[in-house]
């Protein structure tokens, strides 16, 4: 999450921050400092922000049950496709697609769209999120895990992706609310190449067919360390006072505290 903003409690999906902020990052062991030893701080201005929609559809595939959906193109980099069993789980781990390279900084939200899954039901799907290790959406004793039954539909959805040569139903009553407003639990960030790990759980039957993926949106920012200089001054930042820029500071946690730092 990041620091507190009317537009985050209202769960609009805004970026994070704009061209004239500072951005501090936190990682799972505290202040990322990645670039100090270049003579940076650990504060980061904003060069650029756009959106993005994460392949064809918006839709990014997670998994497939023996191949991608006829129209939804091929399979990215390292995805796994097999049958995912009965109690069992299929794990995207870090995908390289999603690498950014230096200073770039992602802020995402999602909805989990199975396209023709045969086999379990819909809500029998979990997905969990981790980087390395670290359980996100979790609590220190219990790994969350995420089930559609918390999304909202958008306004042509019956959740399900469409098949090739076909549209989105329209459903009988349309969503009182932009869904992706209200997703906000869902938004999670990743900082230059360490994206998350996207692990299925199967509580249903054996696939048959079909695949999964993320509807995934949000913003890019392309970042540049700042160099202290004269003008800044001491801001209580993060449970510290820190010499921080003198502007808006955007606080923003990229992975959950654990005391272990994954840079």
């Amino acid at each position: 999450m990041y620091t507190d903003q009317t537009l985050y409690r209202a769960g609009a999906l805004e970026p994070i921050a704009g061209y004239t902020d500072a951005i501090f990052l936190i990682d799972a062991g505290g202040v990322v400092t990645k670039y100090r030893d270049q003579g940076y701080s650990a504060f980061f201005g904003v060069q650029a922000v756009r959106p993005f929609f994460a392949g064809l559809h918006g839709w990014f595939g997670i998994w497939a049950h023996a191949a991608m959906p006829a129209g939804y193109g091929a399979a990215p980099t390292g995805m796994p496709i097999a049958a995912l069993a009965a109690g069992g789980s299929q794990q995207y781990a870090a995908p390289v697609p999603l690498n950014l390279g230096s200073y770039g900084l992602v802020q995402a939200r999602f909805t989990l769209e199975p396209v023709a899954l045969a086999g379990p039901a819909l809500d029998d799907i979990d997905l969990g999120i981790s980087f390395g290790q670290i359980s996100d959406l979790s609590l220190p004793q219990i790994t969350g895990k995420y089930n559609m039954v918390d999304q909202l539909q958008s306004s042509a959805d019956a959740i399900g992706g469409p098949a090739q040569a076909a549209n989105k139903a329209l459903p009988a009553v349309f969503p009182q609310a932009n869904p992706w407003d209200l997703g906000n639990l869902t938004e999670h960030y990743w900082f230059e190449n360490n994206p998350p790990t996207y692990t299925l759980f199967n509580n249903g039957l054996a696939t048959t067919a079909g695949a999964i993926g993320l509807r995934l949106k949000g913003y890019r920012f392309m970042l540049v360390p700042l160099t202290p200089d004269s003008t800044w001054r001491p801001q209580f930042i993060a449970g510290a006072w820190r010499n921080a820029p003198a502007t808006r500071v955007v606080c923003v946690s990229t992975v959950p505290p654990t005391g272990t730092t994954t840079f």
